[in-house]
């Protein structure tokens, strides 16, 4: 960790933070921590699921704004967008378009607390950026540097869709509309004709949907063969393993 005090008529205070060395995610939440009226944030990617918590949690004493790129908040099982809208954060997608109108990405990793503080950098609230990637975080004392960002926040605010909701998820029973919606989550209604459990994952297939498997990471699977379930997953295909359902969830 670095820190830098500058001495002008507006006193200046930086920090700076490398991951995975300097444990990051814990500043973002003692900063957090210390909020007293107000968080904005603009995030391209945002998955880690303590920081959304934070937040959450801020979003019942604060005002807390949640700005997010629209291509990576999407509900692939790893974005908390929705999580942080059913928890009463007001979460809006940052539409972005160049002199053309072509659409570009909100690639921002900021967030502004309480008029007065900065959080910057290459750091996405991602768990790989803080413990995996090399990347930096910057913590800026400043009211005229402060001021430049939560105006470009507000632009984007103003400029993004509204506030994000839930979408509904489909159900579906078959092989047509398990191929449909790759890379969505979905909920898969049928009975299962057989289970094999690995070392650390188990493959639950369905009857009547062929070269199709439920993948669940744990062995705690409590359905047998010929149970009738609904289960949500998300549905990939690679050439490696298939197509394939991520479990997610089953529903009651």
């Amino acid at each position: 960790m670095l820190i830098f005090v500058f001495s002008s008529l507006s006193s200046t205070t930086v920090d700076v933070y490398f991951s995975p060395n300097d444990h990051v995610r814990s500043h973002i939440l003692r900063l957090l921590d210390n909020t007293k009226k107000s968080v904005d944030v603009a995030m391209f990617s945002f998955t880690d699921m303590k920081l959304a918590k934070k937040i959450a949690e801020l979003s019942k004493r604060f005002k807390v704004r949640v700005l997010l790129d629209p291509r990576n908040a999407n509900d692939n099982g790893f974005s908390k967008a929705y999580f942080l809208s059913d928890n009463n954060v007001n979460v809006r997608y940052a539409k972005v378009l160049d002199r053309r109108g072509i659409p570009g990405i909100m690639h921002d990793k900021f967030a502004v607390i309480d008029d007065k503080t900065v959080i910057t950098g290459s750091y996405n609230w991602t768990v790989s950026a803080n413990l995996r990637n090399n990347e930096n975080l910057v913590v800026i004392r400043n009211k005229p540097i402060e001021k430049l960002y939560e105006n470009e926040f507000l632009m984007l605010w103003r400029n993004g869709t509204l506030n994000v909701k839930h979408k509904s998820i489909e159900t579906i029973s078959t092989k047509n509309e398990i191929m449909n919606n790759i890379g969505k989550v979905v909920i898969i209604n049928g009975k299962i004709r057989g289970i094999r459990k690995g070392r650390s994952v188990v493959f639950v297939y369905f009857k009547g949907i062929k070269r199709f498997k439920m993948v669940v990471f744990n062995n705690s699977v409590i359905w047998k063969k010929g149970d009738n379930v609904k289960l949500k997953a998300l549905i990939e295909n690679s050439e490696r393993y298939g197509l394939e359902g991520i479990y997610r969830g089953q529903i009651k």
